[in-house]
């Protein structure tokens, strides 16, 4: 089939299976999505296929306001009839594993503590297997000859609390290492390996059972990106490094015949932005082939998963990010050329394989639909919808989303994605939201959400759509910094934070002017962690913007450096600390001109936010409430930098919108009853 006639193909499955505007029959549109309708999304969390491709169990992740969490599903679907098995409700749920026959699925699960567990397709039967495990682990994975299920946890004894009268925590103190355990499926027991390897974040079962492949950390910091590939011997537990470098080396994957490993490496560079590259490892002469040459340089490879091998040891198969797009892509080992196997402006999550390699289920959502599941078939790989999720979205109105283009400050080449209100007239100017992405290394894709990197829950920090319903343009650019573009782009931003970027992001703005969409009168700002930073620095620069809303937001980075968990990434970028660079970092500061902000500003932080500390949000608050300038500071007592409480999320989106609706709208009247309180009516 030529490459024309597949695309034409794709195209059209998911025009049809999507509900985009493509789609030859559109259901008749009822009301805007509300917030409320966001609090009733169910998200596509986690999808692994059988090894022979008739089932797919997938976690389905929903908001549960009774008890402030996500309510986590775990259901098998028949590839065939599309059939839907319960398995699991009302827990949490985490990594469905199968059994190498497919009989078999192991999983994790949280009741009063923390399980591993196994479905037996057969008889319907749950077995705890391991239970009261003092976290969650964070990888599970059955060994080939299905004697043993390996996973990541902490170990209990290190995880006990202090007997000490006094409660109090030791700063700097060493986190606890993630261990890796092999539960005995004929015996019953747990037993951990490897102990001498330190922290582990990944392993991968050699063909044979017989050795362990390990990214190893010396420490379980956020920071230490210092990643290694080690060989664990299962008999003995004997380990030894085999790719021992600078920068991270991780994710490892067997070939088919167990003589090469395929992982995700920083190519030995130890900078905190190095883009990762793939490499193959010879086993037994530690020979490292680097392969970044043979993948477009503007791909940005996505860690969370490993690289997986075709059945017959030609090719490598992975997930990439390109611009606002995330597909699956095949390597060729041989010909040293990478093609990109899914098309369509669409994001693929979550992808798993068969054995085989002739299925693939996957995750997909787009700027019209949330994650839904498909599979796709050898040789093509053209998308199958196998179950919708959220067919209600399609009855809302949602915001028309496209791609606006402009030239940034530097000449290059500038893109974001633009959500327009449904009803918008061609010739309206209507207010216009500009939602800045974290980072900086971070990007916004053509998704339903469009900052959200993983399945679930699909709700971000700015509602794009719920803001589109109540008639705001939305634009969400990938200034200089950015990733999927490429190391210089990526790059071009160090030691000067909220220089280059921001006039790529005014340049945006001034585009959306200059074609009629946004009005200049009416413009907002918003983003979240370095989307708030890059915001304030913008307040600091221009009084253009109305309002701004501004989520664990930071403007004295000496005082974050000494603060945060990340340090590190100051240095990277700095290259240095703060006493060696003092001009760069006072430079990027947008503290020290925040008495000059006229601009209403809506401030957003959790107490215990390890990243950005809320104190830099009560500073701002004071300097601007101390010069007469309209602010609001709101504290959360409880989550990290990353907040999952579904109260949480729908308060932040009604507090977004009407802070907006206050200063943006002539008019803005009082909110509406679907939006006026935390939980849906």
């Amino acid at each position: 089939m030529n490459s024309l006639r597949r695309w034409t193909l794709f195209a059209a499955a998911l025009a049809v299976s999507t509900g985009s505007p493509a789609s030859a029959q559109q259901p008749a549109l009822s009301s805007p999505l509300s917030i409320s309708d966001m609090m009733k999304i169910r998200h596509l969390h986690e999808v692994a296929i059988s090894p022979q491709g008739d089932l797919v169990a997938i976690v389905v992740a929903e908001p549960d306001f009774a008890s402030n969490s996500y309510r986590f599903e775990l259901l098998t679907v028949d590839v065939a009839s599309g059939k839907k098995n319960r398995i699991d409700a009302g827990t949490v749920t985490y990594h469905p594993c199968w059994s190498p026959d497919g009989a078999q699925l192991a999983f994790v699960r949280r009741t009063t503590g923390f399980a591993v567990s196994r479905y037996d397709v057969a008889s319907g039967e749950t077995t705890d297997l391991v239970t009261e495990l003092p976290a969650a682990p964070s990888m599970l994975k059955w060994s080939p000859d299905s004697v043993s299920i390996g996973y990541l946890c902490r170990d209990a004894a290190a995880s006990r609390p202090s007997e000490s009268p006094v409660d109090a925590a030791v700063e700097g103190a060493e986190p606890i290492a993630d261990r890796l355990f092999l539960y005995q499926v004929s015996s019953g027991k747990s037993t951990t390996i490897a102990e001498a390897a330190g922290h582990i974040d990944s392993f991968a079962w050699a063909p044979d059972s017989r050795r362990i492949a390990l990214g190893r950390q010396p420490s379980a910091r956020t920071s230490d990106n210092e990643t290694d590939v080690w060989l664990v011997e299962v008999a003995t537990g004997a380990c030894r490094p085999l790719v021992e470098r600078p920068g991270g080396d991780k994710q490892p994957s067997w070939s088919p015949d167990g003589k090469r490993i395929a992982y995700f490496s920083n190519d030995g560079e130890a900078a905190y932005f190095q883009p990762y590259a793939l490499n193959v490892v010879d086993v037994e002469t530690a020979e490292v082939q680097s392969l970044a040459s043979a993948v477009d340089a503007q791909l940005t490879m996505i860690v969370g998963a490993p690289p997986v091998w075709s059945a017959d040891g030609k090719s490598v198969y992975l997930t990439a990010e390109k611009g606002m797009t995330r597909h699956v892509y095949r390597l060729d080992l041989t010909k040293l050329e990478c093609c990109q196997l899914s098309r369509e402006l669409c994001i693929h999550r979550s992808c798993s394989w068969t054995n085989g390699r002739e299925r693939l289920a996957m995750a997909i959502d787009s700027p019209e639909m949330p994650a839904n599941l498909y599979v796709a078939d050898a040789p093509d790989f053209l998308p199958r919808r196998l179950l919708e999720l959220n067919p209600q979205v399609a009855q809302e109105r949602l915001g028309k989303a496209t791609t606006l283009r402009w030239s940034g400050a530097s000449g290059a080449p500038i893109e974001g994605l633009l959500i327009t209100p449904a009803d918008r007239e061609p010739d309206q100017r209507v207010p216009l939201i500009v939602y800045l992405h974290g980072g900086p290394p971070s990007n916004f894709l053509q998704g339903f959400a469009p900052e959200i990197a993983s399945s679930a829950p699909q709700i971000g920090f700015c509602p794009v759509h719920v803001l589109a319903g109540r008639g705001y343009a939305v634009l969400c650019p990938n200034p200089s910094g950015s990733d999927g573009y490429g190391r210089a782009f990526r790059e071009a931003v160090n030691g000067r934070w909220g220089e280059l970027d921001l006039a790529d992001v005014l340049a945006g703005v001034d585009e959306a002017v200059r074609i009629g969409v946004a009005d200049p009168e009416r413009l907002g700002l918003t983003g979240y962690c370095y989307g708030a930073y890059l915001s304030l620095r913008a307040l600091t620069r221009t009084n253009r913007f109305k309002a701004a809303f501004l989520g664990g937001t930071f403007g004295d980075l000496s005082a974050v450096y000494g603060q945060t968990e990340v340090p590190e990434l100051f240095e990277a970028y700095f290259g240095g600390p703060p006493w060696e660079r003092r001009e760069a970092f006072e430079r990027c500061s947008p503290m020290r001109d925040a008495h000059a902000i006229r601009t209403p500003v809506f401030l957003l932080h959790a107490r215990h936010d390890k990243r950005v500390p809320w104190s830099q949000s009560k500073e701002l608050h004071t300097i601007l409430s101390r010069v007469g300038t309209p602010v609001e500071l709101v504290t959360y007592p409880r989550g990290d930098h990353t907040v999952l409480e579904s109260r949480m999320h729908a308060e932040t989106m009604r507090l977004t919108a009407t802070w907006f609706d206050r200063w943006l709208k002539d008019s803005p009247g009082p909110p509406r009853e679907a939006d006026a309180a935390i939980a849906p009516p």
